[in-house]
């Protein structure tokens, strides 16, 4: 019960955002939805999941950004340097489905990393 609301007030959330940003297309606006339960959560490369260090960024312009945050498990980075990854295939989830976007990039250190993607919306 506690996972169909919580998954019900996030698609409300979601839908409102694109309603409001819609709306004020002429304003500067931005709408976050910060740290709520993604109802698939995000995950990269079979290596990196998390379902709650996620946020999602939509504009008032039809841009929205998905940001990701993981804990780097011990080890995989054996070089101990960093590694920046860019253009891979990333999936935004909407209340209308998801959307494939190669507008992509990930920042992994030895103790996290950060994945964020970007997909613009037809208006």
């Amino acid at each position: 019960m506690k996972k169909a609301t919580v998954l019900v007030s996030f698609l409300f959330l979601v839908s409102m955002v694109f309603v409001v940003a819609t709306a004020n297309a002429d304003s500067n606006a931005a709408i976050v939805l910060k740290d709520l339960d993604h109802p698939t959560g995000c995950y990269y490369s079979g290596v990196f999941s998390t379902v709650d260090q996620i946020h999602t960024v939509a504009t008032s312009s039809g841009v929205v950004k998905l940001v990701c945050q993981f804990d780097t498990p011990d080890g995989y980075l054996p070089s101990g340097k960093a590694v920046h990854i860019e253009g891979f295939s990333c999936g935004i989830y909407l209340p209308t489905g998801s959307l494939i976007t190669t507008d992509s990039r990930i920042d992994i250190n030895k103790n996290n990393a950060t994945m964020e993607c970007w997909i613009k919306l037809d208006n």
